[in-house]
């Protein structure tokens, strides 16, 4: 009889390993499909970072571009700033140079006009009149 109760406890220690064993196949099966999941994500997300790699390489080299561009549009815009500059100072020159010529020719006309006209100063009076009218006309223009 005790046989009988050692092979009763024994087959029942066996149906409960086995409904274990079938529960654990089971959940293994069921992490297997898991796991190929996983690694079809992993697969994905390694490409999509390669896509943002290259991506961020081609952004790199527009940008060393752009500002290459940049640097040669500011050594450009430099140079003409330098050559704005000096055209403004001889600008200024010729300016202060027609304005004591204008100061003159006015000064000759108000003397001309204080003296009594004589052909030849009337004469010299309408080119200077005639000299004033047109470094008036150049300076306003």
């Amino acid at each position: 009889m005790i046989f009988y109760l050692v092979d009763t406890a024994l087959m029942v220690v066996l149906v409960i390993t086995s409904v274990k064993m079938v529960t654990i196949y089971r959940e293994l099966k069921r992490l297997s499909g898991y796991h190929a999941d996983y690694q079809r994500i992993f697969d994905q997300i390694t490409l999509a970072l390669d896509g943002i790699e290259v991506s961020i390489q081609e952004i790199n080299v527009r940008g060393a571009q752009v500002l290459n561009a940049l640097g040669e549009r500011m050594d450009d815009a430099r140079g003409l700033i330098t050559d704005i500059d000096a055209l403004m100072r001889e600008a200024r020159k010729h300016q202060a140079a027609l304005r004591s010529e204008i100061r003159a020719l006015h000064s000759e006309r108000e003397r001309s006009r204080e003296t009594p006209e004589t052909p030849r100063s009337r004469s010299h009076t309408g080119a200077g009149s005639h000299g004033t009218l047109k470094a008036s006309g150049d300076a306003a223009g």
